[in-house]
């Protein structure tokens, strides 16, 4: 039963779809308490929550320990709190990328950025016009996994990059095709790797995956959040839903937590403050040099290319 169940060797298939039948029959499911506390290590769960609105995430944070209560030794809660809603929860994902345990020292980031433009959109869209954006995909698309590959790399330069152009369009009047189609790698120090692929020509995807040698971290819209009142990510293939809202009950209609609201106040504040923000000038850079070097390597055929020196 065991071999059908869980899909290992060593089973005839009539057996196996014989065993599965009566499973379904039964209403048999895997018990994963159970299954946990078989397992040889603990994976460690970390929960960001504010700390306004206690009344609410109080019953939130009981409800997580009660949940998880069944595994016992198998999961280790590790709970956090930022200020607010949308305020130092950034730095809470960075601390817990960071801690040692959760993902332990990265070794790999993956990510995908990509939709499908239809009707006149490889005819007539700025994103194809060489003058306007001559790096495609790349520049519109590509841009944001360079950029949380630098993040989690507490923005160290990567040694070397790598660019392919997989395929190349132009809209009318672009003096030269761009790129709608383009894949790299990033070498950083130590032989840790991040690849990334952008594209105007598959469906919409927005994904970014982190592994460490302890764990690993899933973000299945790192972009543009599918649910601007409960962020959703994976740790160690354990689904976490926090929600980010002041909502009563059921989610309401306010988008005052909405991504595009928090970039306008976070703006305001560093404006309101009257002092000049060095981080943003040094990311933006960061970011442009290693798209340059990734677009520079896909011109000459995929070589090498250090960012920053690209001769």
């Amino acid at each position: 039963m065991d071999r059908a169940i869980h899909g290992r060797g060593g089973i005839n298939a009539i057996t196996k779809e014989r065993v599965l039948k009566m499973a379904q029959n039964l209403g048999y499911k895997p018990n994963l308490a159970a299954r946990y506390l078989k397992a040889p290590r603990q994976v460690r769960v970390s929960v960001n929550l504010p700390a306004r609105i206690g009344s609410f995430f109080d019953a939130v944070r009981a409800g997580i320990r009660d949940s998880s209560s069944p595994f016992q030794a198998g999961v280790d809660l590790h709970f956090r709190t930022h200020p607010a809603l949308g305020e130092g929860d950034e730095e809470l994902f960075r601390e817990a990328l960071d801690d040692g345990s959760s993902i332990g020292p990265i070794r790999r980031l993956m990510s995908i950025f990509s939709f499908a433009g239809g009707g006149d959109f490889f005819e007539k869209n700025i994103r194809l016009h060489s003058a306007l954006e001559p790096a495609g995909s790349l520049g519109d698309l590509g841009w944001y996994c360079l950029r949380f590959a630098l993040w989690a790399m507490n923005w160290k330069l990567p040694r070397e990059v790598t660019g392919r152009i997989l395929l190349e369009r132009a809209a009318q009047g672009s003096p030269r095709p761009v790129p709608v189609e383009f894949s790299g790698e990033l070498i950083f120090e130590g032989g840790v790797s991040a690849g990334f692929y952008s594209a105007f020509t598959v469906q919409f995807q927005q994904w970014v995956t982190v592994s460490g040698e302890k764990g690993s971290l899933r973000i299945p819209d790192f972009v543009h959040s599918a649910n601007d009142h409960e962020s959703a990510f994976e740790v160690n293939q354990q689904e976490i839903r926090v929600k980010s809202c002041d909502c009563v009950g059921e989610h309401s209609q306010s988008r005052a937590m909405a991504q595009e609201a928090n970039m306008i106040r976070n703006f305001a504040s560093q404006v309101r403050s009257g002092k000049l923000n060095l981080e943003w000038p040094e990311m933006a850079l960061k970011t442009q040099q290693v798209m340059d070097a990734c677009l520079d390597s896909a011109r000459a055929g995929g070589r090498t290319i250090s960012p920053g020196n690209p001769g």
